[in-house]
């Protein structure tokens, strides 16, 4: 298998939610293998950062196990200044007899911008004072200034191995859009929404249970 550095954007559940989209857009699978549901499965994050990479492997992890199916996370096994190589994942691989291998890399990060218009508002402000002013309203405007509004969308890609012989057996792509500006916070939507995906996924396809 192919393991390269690309930088996955990835962050623990610690933060705050936000309200994202996140969807699989394409799936893939190889229609020669006979397909069987793996026992133990080494999840991968490519990262350089070795806390969003903790945070996103465990968040995988808790999606994958179940009754048959036990997912490990990579960095449990790996020594933290360990370079994510072929030969150091198939070493952790071979370490725990996994009999898969998931990897899952950022492949494209977008971002779109929205110039929102300036607009000006009139607000009614009660006088006061005695009954007679009861209805009796000043009138101001009040001018709301215009704004740049930003849509990041982040693609990942998760690719499954099996260790023998290192074939790619499925892949999944999954697109995270969010119109918060808070870079945190739509990166907290990547970690939830996408590994419920892909355990859902796995699951459905038989992979996992």
């Amino acid at each position: 298998m192919t393991v390269k550095a690309n930088s996955l954007i990835l962050i623990c559940a610690l933060l705050s939610a936000c309200a994202g989209s996140t969807q699989m857009t394409t799936t893939w699978h190889d229609d020669a293998y006979k397909r069987k549901t793996f026992e133990r499965i080494l999840v991968v994050g490519v990262s350089e950062d070795q806390f969003r990479r903790r945070g996103f492997e465990s968040a995988v992890v808790d999606a994958l196990t179940g009754n048959r199916t036990e997912a490990i996370s990579s960095i449990e096994i790996m020594d933290a200044d360990t370079a994510l190589t072929d030969a150091s994942v198939d070493a952790a691989g071979d370490k725990i007899q996994a009999d898969a291998v998931l990897v899952t890399r950022l492949t494209n990060t977008t971002v779109q911008a929205k110039e929102i218009d300036s607009r000006v508002d009139v607000q009614a402000q009660a006088k006061g004072g005695n009954i007679v002013d009861f209805f009796r309203y000043d009138y101001k405007d009040v001018e709301n200034p215009g704004y740049l509004q930003a849509k990041i969308s982040f693609v990942l890609s998760s690719n499954l191995y099996e260790t023998a012989g290192g074939t790619l057996v499925y892949s999944i792509e999954t697109v995270t859009s969010d119109k918060n500006t808070d870079y945190n916070s739509v990166v907290f939507d990547i970690v939830e929404n996408t590994s419920v995906k892909i355990g859902q996924r796995l699951r459905r396809d038989g992979l996992a249970k």
